[in-house]
């Protein structure tokens, strides 16, 4: 995992120390990586462990990803094993454009989605507003998945960036490449004016 956050730096796709990823373990606890970390020289000694509310679970252990809250959301209401948070130009151009969700419909590239067998489905992506509050963050995006019915594996925080997850991490890379290539094909089209 920590080649693959090597990898995204090298892509443009975790600018100036952004970007966080995780990974559950199967005792349920939750390996972070830790805050202000370069990714361009990212080690697994960079991770660290969170119980499933975002809690250290080492005494005097560094300061975990100030975004915790959000990957434990996402372990809560999925059957994830993997979260990838990302900065693209892409992405936090169309998620200050849209403010509550990108629709992707007849695109070939939607059927790498897990469960998606068709490029005439719509891949719903929501859009929350960003905030510094992650306690209050966390419930509101909670409290959106269980009253909405949204099978997309992955988010975006206004003017911020986009959260994807999987089974394991090549699916979780998987949506997380489709995403960006979607996320790029939408903004050229605005460019032309075409959506």
């Amino acid at each position: 995992m920590a080649e693959t956050i090597r990898g995204l730096y090298m892509r443009g796709w975790a600018p100036a120390t952004g970007g966080n990823y995780s990974h559950r373990k199967a005792d349920g606890t939750i390996r972070i990586s830790r805050s202000g970390i370069n990714k361009a020289r990212f080690l697994p000694s960079d991770f660290m462990t969170v119980n499933a509310y975002g809690v250290p679970m080492e005494a005097g252990s560094p300061q975990p990803s100030a975004e915790t809250l959000l990957h434990c959301v996402v372990y809560r209401l999925f059957d994830a094993g993997v979260v990838l948070h990302v900065h693209t130009v892409a992405n936090t151009v169309l998620s200050r454009h849209f403010t509550e969700k990108i629709t992707f419909s007849g695109f070939e590239l939607q059927k790498v989605f897990a469960g998606q067998t068709t490029h005439e489905a719509q891949i719903v992506l929501p859009v929350f507003a960003n905030s510094q509050d992650m306690p209050a963050l966390a419930k509101t995006i909670e409290a959106y998945y269980r009253s909405h019915e949204c099978s997309s594996p992955g988010f975006l925080l206004s003017g911020h960036g986009l959260y994807a997850w999987g089974k394991t991490l090549e699916e979780t890379e998987r949506h997380l490449e489709a995403f960006e290539f979607l996320l790029a094909c939408k903004l050229e089209m605005q460019k032309a004016g075409i959506d």
